[in-house]
């Protein structure tokens, strides 16, 4: 067992790998036997950020990834395995071959964004698309514009309001929203609950209490707002807990356990779309 204070905190976890891959030849075992143990899972993740390297061979690199994901896949199911790949314009290649590994064995795929933290993963997950959204001059069409955790330039910014165009700001006080006409302050760590908030609003008053077509029929074919979810008893009370999929009634084929379910009108029953 190699300790925490050992100089070469940069060779914990292969130094574990090593030892489990002694004591289990087979490398899904190793990494197992590894994972399983909650004082060596400790040590590798308390090393974790220090910036520093060991060089491996590929054919040592692509056997601990693989291992990593099959017993994972093994003890918690496919979809506890997200990834996201280069944007496109960086690597089509790279993209696209991450994204399709992780389409044919039922992972998550999340924003290729995220890899440089520049869009909300939210956005894909829900819409099912990913920025295919209009370019930034596309605001002089809007009648009402949020500025949310980012600023246009001052530019347009002060052509606005000849526009005759409301802006609302969520942020203390900027520099350059000297234009805005409302600002919504909030403390750090608000944000989720305001956009909570705003999205249960209009749910309630366009999909709820009152189904407006336009907002019913995009909801119903583009986003994830269909598919069924489980509830689970928590204090009293039924609360949302994960996707219901083809395995939970009973689907033993291979794609079960990572198919989504809609309400199908016609036949009355759960069943996966297309």
């Amino acid at each position: 067992m190699v300790p925490i204070e050992h100089p070469k905190v940069r060779r914990v976890l292969w130094d574990l790998w090593r030892q489990a891959k002694q004591q289990h030849p087979e490398p899904v075992e190793a990494w197992s036997a590894l994972t399983d143990d909650a004082e060596r899972t400790a040590l590798y993740i308390a090393a974790r950020g220090h910036g520093e390297f060991v060089d491996v061979s590929w054919d040592e690199a692509l056997e601990i990834c693989a291992a990593a994901h099959v017993s994972t896949v093994g003890s918690y199911g496919p979809d506890r395995i997200a990834g996201f790949g280069p944007a496109p314009a960086d690597s089509l290649v790279s993209q696209a071959a991450g994204s399709r590994y992780l389409a044919l064995t039922g992972g998550v795929q999340l924003s290729y964004c995220d890899w440089d933290a520049d869009v909300p993963p939210g956005f894909a997950q829900a819409f099912g698309e990913q920025a295919d959204t209009p370019e930034s001059t596309d605001m002089e069409n809007a009648g009402f514009l949020l500025l949310w955790g980012a600023v246009p330039s001052p530019t347009f910014l002060d052509e606005a309001p000849y526009r005759e165009q409301r802006i609302m700001a969520v942020f203390d006080e900027h520099r350059q929203a000297q234009p805005v006409q409302e600002t919504l302050p909030i403390r750090s760590g608000e944000d989720a609950a305001l956009a909570m908030a705003m999205g249960h609003v209009i749910l309630k008053e366009f999909f709820v209490d009152k189904q407006t077509p336009y907002f019913f029929e995009y909801a119903k074919t583009y986003t994830d707002l269909p598919f069924l979810v489980m509830l689970e008893e928590r204090d009293g009370a039924h609360v949302p807990s994960r996707f219901l999929t083809a395995a939970d009634l009973g689907d033993e084929t291979d794609q079960a356990a990572w198919q989504l379910l809609v309400f199908d009108r016609a036949s009355v029953a759960p069943v996966v779309p297309n």
